[in-house]
């Protein structure tokens, strides 16, 4: 199922939703918005499966900036599961992202989230996840990968699409990696570095994508999603979302595709702006910072998030 957000128009970047410092936004349910962040044009798309706009899918999308505002976080999770047990996962994570958004090493929030999950293991809950960290003055993605599918980057350079995956043969032979979360609760899961020039893009996505069926009933999986994926046309980062969204369906010459799970795509591209934090908000950053970890105390009611709505 594929629906609202094909045809809706591209967001420019002056009117992209820009995320302050400490700020963590995203959620579960349908959206299709633009985000500004410390060298970073971010664009997110999610629709639950059949239309749950009510409680929200199993996808979960969250960005966040830290206190400096120069490292911002990105992650997208594919939970087992639909309904309102997926939605208290979200809140929680949520509020792991706030307790770790000032954090260097994302490899925290991943092992906080694969203990939540270790605990649900009973019910046969369990996740996959991918979470970034660009550092902004370096112009570097970190990237620690819990059992979800590879994402694919574009090199401005070579003007090509790739697997964002590590380089290193042995660190990528290690066990603790594509595995999901909750399977092993005492695992250590690893992160990787991968330099970012201006112009190139990272596209991550759930497993809707892959496992999208041809009309001959044969799945894309990675090859044909990578495959559909380099037949757009990328001078436009706002516009690969929906183009990607028009080739599943046949717009593009690739044939139509048919999705049965919630489908989210996160979309981010290195601009070359670099990060300028006004003196006032480094002096205001322990306040900021205190207050969120606050927040991720309090226990909270009501919608995952405000902002997780459609902009």
């Amino acid at each position: 199922m594929i629906t609202p957000a094909a045809d809706d128009k591209a967001t420019a970047r002056e009117d992209a939703k820009r995320l302050q410092c400490m700020e963590v936004w995203g959620g579960n349910r349908f959206v299709s918005t633009t985000l500004a962040m410390p060298g970073l044009d971010v664009f997110i798309y999610s629709l639950p499966h059949d239309g749950e706009q009510s409680v929200g899918g199993g996808d979960v999308h969250y960005v966040s900036s830290c206190a400096a505002g120069v490292i911002s976080r990105l992650m997208v999770a594919d939970v087992a599961g639909h309904g309102a047990d997926v939605a208290d996962i979200a809140r929680r994570l949520r509020k792991l992202m706030q307790r770790h958004v000032n954090h260097h090493q994302q490899t925290g929030i991943v092992k906080a989230l694969n203990r939540e999950f270790a605990a649900l293991a009973q019910s046969g809950r369990f996740a996959t996840a991918v979470a970034f960290s660009y550092e902004g003055p370096s112009e570097r993605v970190l990237v620690c990968n819990a059992g979800h599918p590879t994402p694919f980057i574009y090199r401005a350079r070579n003007r090509s699409w790739e697997l964002l995956a590590e380089q290193d043969t042995a660190a990528a032979a290690r066990t603790s990696d594509n595995i999901p979360l909750g399977v092993i609760e005492t695992i250590e899961y690893e992160q990787f570095g991968s330099k970012m020039q201006t112009g190139d893009v990272v596209l991550c996505y759930t497993d809707a994508l892959t496992e999208a069926r041809r009309a001959d009933g044969t799945m894309l999986q990675t090859e044909g999603a990578l495959e559909l994926v380099r037949s757009l046309d990328v001078s436009r980062a706002d516009q690969i979302i929906p183009s990607l969204l028009a080739a599943l369906r046949g717009r593009a010459g690739a044939g139509g595709c048919r999705t049965d799970d919630d489908l989210t795509l996160l979309v981010f591209r290195a601009n070359g702006s670099r990060p300028r934090v006004p003196l006032s908000a480094h002096v205001t950053a322990p306040i900021r910072l205190i207050c969120s970890l606050v927040k991720a105390i309090i226990p909270s009611r009501g919608d995952v998030s405000p902002s997780a709505r459609p902009a």
